[in-house]
């Protein structure tokens, strides 16, 4: 579909009808999620809850030109319109496709150029209803909720940090994680604590999962992308 000749807004509103309350989200495997770093744009749908499906709040066509811009200049310079170190962040639905979490203007910039494919990362986001029932089914009724930004993972190079993973599994699990962190885990599960960790990027569960095991810790959830999604606290749920 050519879109650049199109009415954008109503290519929006009939995505989003055609979505809204049909759209399915689908646990994705660790193949795809590690091996699919492309997809057709026409495949990735806007997401009907984002501010940008809303007509009083978006799209902003000023960002959409704004990534305009960069990319015929990307493209120019470098033959390549994307940089793939920042890709659309997107969730695996049911009837077919993805549901974009976190890209929205990147994506409709490419739409609009005509661009077929563009770089994505495929989450398995943690909804409000499975983070209702995890508590509801939870064998303990203390909880400690822990932010993975500021205080689990460390970015400054003078923070004393837990080991660093052997190679290869150091290229997949990049993090560096603050020295203590899964000491403090194990004393808190010991002790009868479920450990959730939050984030305002976007992880997916089995990820930070299989990543704390491998320091011989356990993570009871992860609620992730906090800064974009309509969800109340933890502590509150």
């Amino acid at each position: 579909m050519d879109v650049c000749s199109t009415n954008f807004d109503q290519y929006i509103a009939d995505e989003v009808s055609k979505y809204d309350g049909v759209a399915v989200p689908i646990k994705a495997g660790l193949l795809s999620r590690l091996l699919i770093k492309k997809c057709a744009c026409d495949k990735l749908h806007p997401n009907p809850d984002d501010e940008f499906c809303m007509p009083s709040v978006g799209p902003s066509y000023r960002i959409i030109s704004e990534y305009e811009k960069k990319y015929l200049n990307m493209e120019r310079v470098t033959s390549d319109y994307y940089n793939k170190e920042d890709p659309i962040i997107v969730e695996k639905i049911h009837p077919d496709g993805y549901m974009i979490i976190n890209g929205h203007h990147r994506w409709a910039a490419a739409l609009r150029l005509g661009y077929k494919k563009i770089p994505i990362h495929i989450v398995n986001v943690m909804h409000n209803q499975e983070i209702k029932e995890i508590i509801q089914h939870s064998k303990h009724n203390k909880r400690v909720t822990l932010d993975l930004d500021d205080v689990v993972f460390v970015n400054s190079d003078n923070a004393t940090k837990e080991r660093p993973l052997p190679f290869p599994i150091n290229k997949i699990f990049k993090e560096r994680i603050r020295r203590g962190i899964p000491a403090l885990f194990r004393a808190l599960e010991k002790n009868g604590f479920d450990i959730w960790i939050y984030s305002k990027n976007f992880y997916s569960r089995e990820y930070l999962t299989v990543l704390f095991k491998l320091y011989h810790s356990n993570v009871t959830n992860v609620v992730t992308g906090t800064n974009n999604r309509k969800i109340r606290r933890i502590e509150n749920l």
